[in-house]
């Protein structure tokens, strides 16, 4: 058999304060009346002797907070991709939240099957990781939800939602300079045919003449 779950009210029982005590403390409630330190020492005391644990779906229900951001990502295999994740996951926790990763692998309905599930489980935010403003169906759930969100890197060409996004020109421009510097003349693309690199591709073909440009559209599945 498990071991008896331990309840507010024994906690209270073994450390000599009414219950009311007990739930202001657990909750960081202030009342009318202060709670000194001594008293809060006492009663965490005495939950740690009694082996009690707090319920976290009980406090996030209470506070309407969990300290968990979601992140929805396209494509792990993507080097930039994690790069950047792990960067978004640093600044999250440095400010004593924690993320919970979906990796959707380019799957609408894996995607919206994941969203509802942080939904449904009351998370504080949710990070859509390159993915496209097309994809409308997640800016109503999140809308309907009233869930705070942003995009990274997506499709910054739509006001649908909130996005921090990357100067796709002046990247490649940067990139194709930088080649050119180095003594090249045969500049090729290499990319996976979905909506960003396409935006990419055509932004490509703006920087490099027609007649030095090798194009290889490569699926980065096979």
């Amino acid at each position: 058999m498990g071991r008896k779950k331990v309840t507010i009210t024994e906690v209270a029982k073994e450390a000599g304060v009414s219950l009311a005590t007990v739930s202001r403390i657990f909750n960081n409630k202030d009342g009318k009346i202060k709670i000194s330190e001594k008293t809060k020492q006492k009663v965490l005391k005495a939950a740690a002797h009694l082996g009690y644990q707090t319920n976290p779906f009980a406090a996030a229900l209470r506070a309407q907070k969990t300290g968990i951001i979601g992140i929805l990502v396209r494509d792990l295999k993507d080097p930039f991709l994690i790069e950047l994740l792990k960067k978004v996951q640093q600044q999250v926790q440095s400010r004593g939240m924690d993320v919970l990763i979906g990796h959707t692998d380019y799957q609408e309905t894996t995607a919206e099957r994941q969203l509802n599930v942080m939904m449904n489980h009351w998370f504080d935010g949710v990070i859509l990781l390159d993915y496209v403003a097309a994809q409308n169906p997640f800016v109503d759930v999140l809308k309907e939800y009233q869930t705070p969100y942003v995009s990274l890197t997506g499709d910054g060409s739509s006001a649908l939602w909130p996005i921090v996004h990357v100067d796709d020109a002046v990247g490649i421009q940067l990139a194709v300079a930088h080649l050119t510097d180095l003594g090249h003349k045969n500049i090729g693309f290499v990319g996976k045919a979905v909506n960003g690199v396409e935006h990419r591709l055509s932004l490509f073909h703006q920087y490099v003449p027609s007649a030095n440009a090798k194009f290889v559209k490569e699926d980065m599945n096979k």
